[in-house]
């Protein structure tokens, strides 16, 4: 997948748990991949992430759901900030245990 760990490594990070060829797949991320992935989301907090963002980029860009970003404007922008503030709290408390992760994106 894309992106440069560790941030990308928080969705589509770590190994897969089966056999399956699907890359909706459930991973395992391990416990030394969460600490990096929540050092670098701590770098980017929730405020900071609501003033970069840009619905036109990511319109462009074709980021699923790819309808939404300019059709639903600041809706989407809280539905998107508010995830990605979850993402923060969910690395944070991972790692603080020093616990690893299992991922899906399906």
């Amino acid at each position: 997948m894309g992106g440069e760990p560790p941030w990308n490594w928080a969705i589509f990070g770590g190994e897969p748990v089966s056999e399956d060829p699907d890359e909706d797949a459930p991973r395992h991320v391990p416990a030394d991949h969460v600490r990096q992935i929540a050092a670098a989301l701590a770098t980017l907090p929730a405020d900071e992430f609501a003033r970069r963002y840009d619905a036109q980029a990511l319109a462009d860009a074709d980021i699923y759901p790819d309808v939404i970003w300019l059709r639903d404007g600041d809706e989407a922008k809280d539905y998107v900030v508010s995830y990605y503030a979850e993402l923060i709290g969910f690395y944070t408390d991972a790692a603080a245990r020093g616990d690893s992760v299992f991922t899906s994106i399906g």
